[in-house]
């Protein structure tokens, strides 16, 4: 079983896929319903919650490390320069 970098929000000089903010990333290994996600879409999670593989909450503030939440403990690094603001959770 081989691990893979996963990268989201990847943009180039060839691509630009995102042009956007990120105030959570969470990863779950089941299917949740559309009234679940909607539900907790605003809510900062306990990190322990059933089926959650990997949860950064991004709340670093500086830097390029982003923490785990999640007992994963799975390690994200921000590239390019990431610009940090405070506040959030984001709203549409």
């Amino acid at each position: 079983n081989r691990a893979i970098p996963l990268q989201i929000g990847r943009e180039s000089t060839n691509w630009r896929q995102y042009d956007g903010g990120l105030d959570e990333i969470r990863i779950w290994d089941l299917v949740r319903t559309q009234a679940q996600i909607q539900a907790a879409m605003s809510t900062e999670l306990t990190g322990a919650e059933p089926g959650l593989v990997a949860y950064w909450r991004i709340n670093e503030g500086l830097g390029t490390a982003v923490a785990d939440s999640s007992p994963s403990g799975l390690s994200a690094t921000m590239f390019n320069g990431p610009t940090w603001t405070s506040g959030g959770p984001m709203t549409r």
